[in-house]
């Protein structure tokens, strides 16, 4: 075990989390790479407990800085990167800390499907404990619904070396989506992994960029009432809404466009672009040709490489400020290095930024003529809100990228009811979740963080006639209002009234002294 102590050589490095907004001190960094030393150091942290404090941390990267606090002991997993495949190739044990590339790279070798998620330097700890949305969903659910089994270090230095459906439902119930940092802390996940279908060679990744704002509410119309519905599930897809400062004719790559879609499908690149024209049927351009009837669109749809990372999936600050404060900040060796460049949230480097996260209210409703098929009828209102939102111009000079991401679901999520029962996930009818994002590069620059903040806050007043609830792998603590009145209505968005009473239940069994807090931590049952 590696121990960090403010004024030692590697604590400025330690101490760093992905969100630069939060500049947090704590005590003590341990990085755990086995669950003995965890187990010894919670009985040591048990008997002289720190003064603001346990946090526990496998990548640094929840939004609101959560990982880590002024003045704690921080528990470090990021250490515990291991996949150990079973005798049957489908079966692994994978460590809390290991990162998305990595065991992307892992699964592919093998020609297994993983339910991770969109960025490659996440960690899997704190994704599959919050639900985890990423490019496969639709197929295979979240990452929490596939999950059989955990290695865990209870709240009283015990070790449970196989806790799973069959000798703890609860505990796994609450770990599918309960949040990290709750109920102990998790080692290692285990999985029997899906194949690639017969014949696949890899799957596809397909983006589609429009160019032009008076698209906007066609483009988000035909994606929102067809793609979290379609009945081929091997398409999982996002839809972004950017403010852009000019609309351009032949944007590059690094370009911002209005509206954009994007995704992974399980299939051909011939097969991903017939379903595109099908699900778009007034809106898709099969390719770019400029100056014709099509031109305010193109597509690209390529294979997959080994990280599974769509280049459009989250981009962080403006590309020249991104640059400039890496140069100034010392991650030059971000500059330009692949598969992502250094503005990406997944290149590694910290970027201050602000998300949310809600469901709409509108629900996917079973078929009611016979044919199977589920529908989803997207609010008109909600529709001409954000067409208003996004048709205004953004400031030329903006050091902020300000956009909203909508996530499908849909598929196996709202269809597969062990997987429903199964986790304390509490939004499976709902088409699609939503992410308002502000990323700008420079935490010490007041304008950009008040943009930034302002972005959210201004996008999130207009919506709430047509949301409801939380995502807590995007957490807000700004979600339930300026001042919630306890710590049960600030979580009542994530989990809702049930679930949250639930999970309340069991936080009592396990950690009744509540030795796993945070401020946005579930707390143990009267």
């Amino acid at each position: 075990m590696r121990v960090i102590r403010k004024g030692d050589p590697d604590y400025e490095l330690a101490r760093e989390i992905s969100n630069a907004r939060f500049d947090l001190n704590p005590d003590t960094i341990y990085f755990c790479d086995n669950h003995r030393d965890i187990a010894d150091l919670i009985c040591k942290l048990r008997a002289s407990p720190p003064r603001s404090g346990i946090r526990v941390r496998a990548g640094g990267h929840q939004h609101v800085g959560m990982s880590s606090g002024d003045g704690v002991a921080v528990i470090d997993v990021s250490e515990i990167s291991r996949i150990n495949f079973r005798r049957r190739s489908s079966e692994v044990w994978i460590g809390a800390g290991t990162e998305l590339q990595t065991l992307y790279g892992a699964v592919d070798a093998r020609r297994l499907l993983f339910p991770g998620g969109g960025c490659n330097d996440v960690h899997l700890g704190g994704l599959i404990l919050g639900g985890g949305w990423g490019p496969y969903t639709r197929y295979l659910g979240l990452g929490c619904d596939q999950l059989k089994a955990v290695r865990i270090v209870k709240a009283d230095g015990t070790f449970a070396e196989d806790v799973s459906d069959r000798n703890d439902p609860d505990l796994m119930w609450a770990i599918r989506g309960g949040g990290g940092g709750n109920f102990g802390i998790v080692t290692d996940f285990f999985y029997d992994l899906k194949p690639w279908p017969e014949g696949l060679q890899k799957p596809s990744i397909f983006s589609l960029r429009w160019t032009k704002r008076s698209l906007i509410a066609d483009v988000l119309q035909e994606w929102a009432a067809n793609f979290p519905v379609s009945d081929d599930t091997r398409l999982t897809s996002f839809c972004r809404l950017t403010l852009v400062a000019k609309e351009l004719d032949t944007p590059r790559d690094t370009d911002d466009v209005p509206i954009s879609i994007g995704g992974t499908y399980i299939g051909t690149p011939e097969e991903a672009e017939a379903l595109l024209a099908k699900l778009l049927p007034t809106t898709y351009a099969r390719r770019y040709r400029p100056k014709t009837a099509d031109s305010d669109a193109f597509v690209t749809i390529f294979y997959a490489d080994f990280s599974h990372i769509h280049p459009d999936y989250q981009p962080g600050p403006p590309h020249k400020e991104a640059e400039r404060v890496a140069r100034e900040l010392g991650y030059d060796d971000l500059l330009g290095a692949p598969p992502v460049e250094v503005q990406s949230t997944c290149s590694g480097m910290p970027f201050p930024h602000k998300v949310s996260g809600f469901v709409p209210k509108t629900r996917i409703e079973k078929s009611q003529s016979g044919s199977g098929q589920p529908v989803h009828r997207p609010d008109p209102h909600m529709i001409e809100t954000l067409r208003q939102i996004f048709t205004k111009q953004a400031r030329a000079a903006s050091k902020v990228r300000c956009y909203l991401s909508l996530h499908s679901l849909g598929g196996e999520v709202f269809t597969n009811e062990t997987y429903r029962e199964r986790s304390a996930f509490p939004y499976r009818d709902r088409p699609f979740l939503f992410q308002p994002q502000a990323w700008w590069a420079d935490p010490n620059d007041p304008e950009a963080t008040k943009e930034g903040l302002g972005f959210i806050a201004r996008l999130r007043k207009h919506l709430v006639p047509y949301t409801e609830g939380g995502f807590i792998n995007f957490p807000d603590l700004d979600l339930a209002g300026p001042a919630p009145a306890s710590r049960d209505e600030l979580l009542l968005p994530y989990y809702g009234e049930t679930n949250l009473a639930r999970l309340r239940k069991i936080k009592a069994r396990v950690d009744p002294d509540n030795l796993f807090d945070f401020p946005m931590g579930i707390l143990p049952a009267d």
